[in-house]
């Protein structure tokens, strides 16, 4: 079966994409396929559905997050260009590393020349922001080898929520994009609840523009940009398709290809915080929220917005911050920072039939019900 060089594929929510890069992948047991993403419950998505259509992963198929990836096949077959020392892992961190402190306050920034410091913390672990660019400088230095080893390993690399990659992740995306082997971006733009890193580097392309990248990057054809075919959600209802439409009014409307009623409960729901034990009960909602810090009902499942990217439920619960809130009484979007934006976003279209909100008062419940519409 022919496939194109290279692709990206822009997709809504819920439109099967992750199911399509596993179709695809089954459907070349001869070739040596990669298929990766950024974090470590959308690996787990890609797992499942391997079981769910192949009752298998085959042995021709490599899945692993993709600082895994990196650590893996870009920086420790390499590492003496680096350090003598053996790499021993990743050092997660939240902020830039390589800062210079003094009483309690950055100062300044490590040089990159003190690779020991810039790159590592005192026991050999790459700090996870400068991972990346390890891989980037790992290539460089050893004249490409790194993007021609990961080309002989293998034929296919597909890669899962792309719009999550930033910075020196995007470097690496245009060198794999420039090797031998077959490259397939998928990529939601609206669902950027993580970044792999905070970074100067292809700084414009931040918040899920990974389509602007490519056509700023490979103006010639060399990649075929795929805006249609996954455009519709086959997940979520039509209710819910139009409220996430309002989250993003800039895209075009999301069309629900969902035509499965549940036989009690369909649409877009609020109640009080004193209903939330018998709503849970009646309906089995699946929680979600923005932090761990939200009160919830223990005695059912719960997830904070991010951290359910990729998964599906028949009916979920929200509890709203107070922007998301306002959003519900405004429909103004500019209330919404871009990652609580994109966060929301990735909570309404977790669920097939029904989405409800735990607002806080009456006040707020009456001006809501009006803006959206509220059964």
């Amino acid at each position: 079966m022919p496939l194109i060089k290279n692709e990206l594929w822009i997709a809504g929510p819920g439109s099967g994409k992750s199911y399509k890069l596993v179709e695809t992948a089954l459907k070349f047991p001869d070739k040596k396929i990669l298929l990766t993403t950024f974090t470590n419950s959308n690996t787990e998505v890609l797992k499942n559905l391997f079981y769910e259509q192949n009752n298998c992963i085959p042995p021709n198929v490599t899945i692993d997050s993709w600082w895994a990836i990196l650590l893996k096949h870009g920086v420790k077959p390499f590492q003496g260009v680096m350090t003598d020392n053996e790499i021993q892992g990743t050092h997660l961190v939240n902020s830039t590393s390589s800062t210079i402190m003094k009483n309690g306050k950055v100062v300044g920034n490590i040089a990159e020349a003190n690779t020991r410091e810039y790159f590592f913390d005192n026991n050999y672990k790459i700090y996870s922001d400068k991972l990346a660019f390890a891989v980037v400088r790992c290539n460089e230095k050893t004249n490409g080898l790194v993007m021609e080893r990961l080309s002989l390993l293998f034929d296919f690399v597909m890669i899962d929520e792309a719009q999550d990659l930033v910075g020196y992740d995007l470097e690496i995306i245009r060198l794999l994009l420039l090797s031998e082997s077959d490259i397939i971006l998928a990529a939601d733009p609206r669902q950027v609840t993580f970044q792999t890193h905070h970074s100067g580097k292809y700084k414009k392309y931040q918040q899920g523009k990974i389509k602007d990248f490519i056509n700023d990057y490979f103006k010639n054809g060399e990649v075929q940009v795929d805006t249609k075919s996954l455009k519709d959600s086959r997940r979520c209802n039509d209710d819910i398709c139009k409220l996430a439409s309002q989250i993003y009014p800039e895209y075009p409307i999301i069309k629900s290809q969902f035509n499965t009623l549940s036989n009690h409960h369909n649409g877009i729901f609020y109640i009080h915080q004193n209903e939330v034990s018998t709503y849970l009960e009646d309906h089995n909602g699946v929680q979600l929220r923005n932090s761990i810090k939200t009160p919830t009902n223990p005695n059912f499942s719960v997830y904070n917005f991010g951290e359910a990217k990729g998964m599906t439920f028949d009916h979920v619960l929200i509890y709203p911050t107070k922007d998301i809130v306002d959003w519900i009484k405004s429909k103004d979007c500019e209330i919404l920072a871009e990652e609580t934006r994109a966060k929301f976003f990735v909570a309404v279209t977790r669920a097939r039939y029904s989405v409800a909100f735990v607002l806080p008062d009456d006040k707020y419940v009456a001006e809501g019900q009006m803006g959206l519409g509220f059964k």
